[in-house]
């Protein structure tokens, strides 16, 4: 069974398949890859008893209730969890991937994930239990917010002892609730735990067989592992989205065989690469922050960044965490992060000047790809009506007239943000697109 190449708006749960496990019957062969979910409220991708590969796909909300991004339990024989990227906002707790009951089987593999979790209660990163033959390799994870004493980065939860065999290795687990970084209940059941950046702003780095442990060499005394562990903060500094530019962190990781390239498809370096899911090479270039689109009638705006930072001179003058704007935009803001580590971040501001402007859910209005390279295709539109494509700063750089199916050409676009608009009788109706 193949899940490919799909959108999934809004719910309760996008895609939940609960296969008939009896005498460890599977659903075999499963891909879920290269599909969105945006906005369900309570899960992205909920598996039983099947095998298979859940990996390229993108998940966010900001409408979480107790969310779940990935949840699986028996999924195993050899099945993998890889290049997922979830940016999660809960109006609670939430877990972004949750994974357990791998029945004593090999070669479970949880890789390459970019793992975003904010909530106001208990928030789990990446949670496991009731393990078997599992391999949790270059993982990126950020707890960004929730209750301190009940939120982990890592998580193994098991009370018992279990497959004995789990390896944890070249991720990053960071909590900037003040929580753990790595909490595991029984320690045995983490064979093998090294190379990994495990950060906190609290008290305690890790949890392990109800110790805890204040920094990295009491962890690696208390513990007998994570020799080449560190706990640098990774700063994160275009959250949630979790690329790197750590000049402090640079080449950290050790090299896995079995994961030769990040999230992105570039190659790991050899013998030295990065922890994380991110392979990168820290330099002052800027990174590209995600857009920002905002309502005309919320000019002025306080524009800032989701991260903190040492020092800020943006390219509108101001030296403080925010500036403020009075128009759509391209922005930049220069930084020094905590490990002294300096470089320029743009932020692209959209401007929506119809502040009452129905969604085109309504409309049954569809456009793809998203993201647009060359063409945009879309389907829905009554034919005749006048449409317009507004760039970041609420400029027309497109229009006509519209057929029931049309393709746009936005070769030439700027990349980034724009809305298409059209009349729906006598109403603007909009919908939002990225050109890549």
């Amino acid at each position: 069974m193949q899940v490919l190449d799909n959108s999934f708006f809004s719910g309760n749960t996008a895609i939940e398949l609960d296969g008939y496990g009896f005498g460890g019957a599977r659903i075999g062969g499963l891909l879920i890859s290269g599909n969105e979910f945006r906005q369900q409220v309570s899960t992205g991708i909920r598996l039983n008893h099947c095998s298979g590969s859940i990996s390229d796909n993108d998940f966010s909300t900001t409408v979480g209730n107790w969310y779940v991004g990935i949840r699986t339990t028996f999924f195993d024989g050899g099945s993998l969890i890889q290049r997922n990227d979830i940016q999660a906002f809960a109006t609670n707790g939430c877990t972004d991937i949750e994974v357990g009951n791998t029945q004593s089987t090999t070669g479970n593999m949880i890789s390459n994930n970019m793992v975003y979790a904010n909530g106001t209660g208990d928030v789990w990163g990446l949670t496991v239990y009731n393990l078997w033959g599992m391999q949790i390799l270059h993982n990126s994870v950020l707890v960004a917010n929730g209750l301190a004493e009940q939120s982990h980065a890592f998580y193994h939860l098991s009370n018992f002892s279990d497959g004995q065999d789990a390896l944890v290795r070249n991720n990053i687990f960071a909590n900037n609730t003040g929580g753990p970084a790595y909490t595991v209940n029984v320690a045995g059941n983490v064979a093998t735990e090294d190379h990994n950046c495990l950060f906190t702003t609290g008290s305690a780095i890790s949890r392990v067989a109800g110790s805890s442990y204040s920094n990295i060499a009491a962890h690696q005394s208390g513990t007998n592992q994570g020799s080449g562990d560190t706990d640098i903060d990774p700063v994160f500094p275009i959250q949630p989205d979790l690329h790197l530019n750590n000049c402090a962190m640079d080449n950290m990781g050790q090299n896995i065989a079995i994961v030769p390239d990040d999230i992105d498809g570039d190659a790991r370096g050899n013998p030295a690469c990065d922890m994380g899911a991110d392979e990168y090479t820290a330099s002052t270039n800027a990174m590209q922050a995600p857009t920002i689109t905002i309502l005309a009638s919320e000019l002025p705006y306080q524009l800032g960044l989701n991260a903190s930072f040492n020092s800020y001179n943006w390219s509108t003058g101001s030296t403080s965490p925010s500036t403020t704007i009075t128009a759509g935009g391209n922005y930049s803001c220069n930084v020094m992060d905590a490990n002294f580590c300096s470089f320029a971040i743009n932020i692209t501001v959209l401007v929506d000047n119809n502040t009452e402007v129905p969604e085109s859910a309504e409309d049954r209005v569809s456009i793809y790809p998203v993201p647009a390279i060359e063409l945009l295709n879309v389907t829905g539109l009554r034919p005749g009506a006048a449409y317009e494509v507004i760039d970041a700063r609420g400029s027309i750089v497109r229009s006509g007239a519209a057929q029931s199916f049309m393709t746009i050409d936005v070769h030439g676009l700027s990349s980034g943000m724009h809305l298409l608009r059209w009349m729906n009788g006598s109403e603007y109706r909009t919908a939002r697109f990225i050109k890549q």
